[in-house]
């Protein structure tokens, strides 16, 4: 995608994002792991795993996971490896500081999650040197549940995969909607060093690995889109929940 069309598109979002508020809708998705929805109200969106949930922020460009059961979330920021490594390397010297004065345990179990977060945080970086992102039309059309949709290739640094699109009024999407689930799709891209590529009026409905076969071994495949009324208290954090970034490795008592 040129940076042209790459910007016209980001243009279109911002203007679907700030118009009218439209009837707020489930977007239902399947996987190996699956089914997984997407609930979005108004510029948010929110997707229900099995302990946590993530809320989306399509106009602050934020994404939380939150985790009711230990009355916790997280943001999850480009950043986040980086974040996480400072913090561990923080919480790793007040430990051993700790285990001199008292003779604590050994802390060598933060220690190997350190440097699997420093693994994992240069391999990004080595996706992100790797080039930019290429989306290349194929010039064939599938059908996913019954949606036509439009064939692409889509490859960054060792990453290839088949996305199909669809326009969104073929699944009864509104333009804010799909800005709002277009945005969370380029948000989750970039923490892992790329940003998925998005068409103006239209989703991606079947991603699968480059090769197989259009509605099979997908990573993920469109189901349903439907009205539905969701609860405000869904779309927002607990205020009483603690951010995670916020807790001491250690308290004392």
């Amino acid at each position: 995608m040129n940076l042209l069309k790459f910007k016209t598109v980001v243009a279109a979002s911002l203007v679907a994002l700030s118009g009218v508020a439209q009837a707020e809708v489930e977007l239902v998705f399947k996987s190996g792991l699956g089914q997984q929805s997407f609930k979005i109200k108004g510029h948010t969106m929110r997707m229900d795993n099995a302990a946590q949930y993530q809320l989306f922020d399509a106009l602050k460009n934020k994404l939380y996971v939150v985790t009711p059961t230990s009355k916790s979330y997280m943001e999850m920021s480009n950043n986040m490896f980086g974040d996480l490594s400072a913090l561990l390397t923080k919480q790793e010297a007040e430990l051993k500081k700790l285990q001199s004065q008292e003779g604590l345990e050994n802390v060598a179990h933060l220690e190997t999650a350190k440097n699997a977060l420093r693994m994992a945080e240069q391999q990004i970086k080595q996706l992100k040197s790797n080039g930019s992102n290429q989306l290349k039309k194929l010039n064939q059309r599938a059908r996913i549940n019954g949606i036509s949709c439009e064939l692409y290739e889509f490859s960054v640094a060792m990453l290839q995969q088949q996305v199909c699109f669809a326009d969104i009024a073929d699944i009864g999407l509104s333009a804010q909607h799909a800005a709002v689930f277009n945005r969370y799709q380029q948000y989750v891209g970039s923490l892992s060093g790329y940003t998925m590529p998005t068409l103006e009026n239209k989703i991606s409905i079947d991603v699968s690995p480059l090769g197989s076969q259009p509605g099979q071994q997908s990573s993920s495949q469109f189901v349903r889109v439907k009205e539905v009324n969701f609860p405000a208290k869904q779309f927002s954090i607990d205020p009483s929940y603690k951010n995670m970034m916020d807790i001491p490795a250690l308290s004392r008592k």
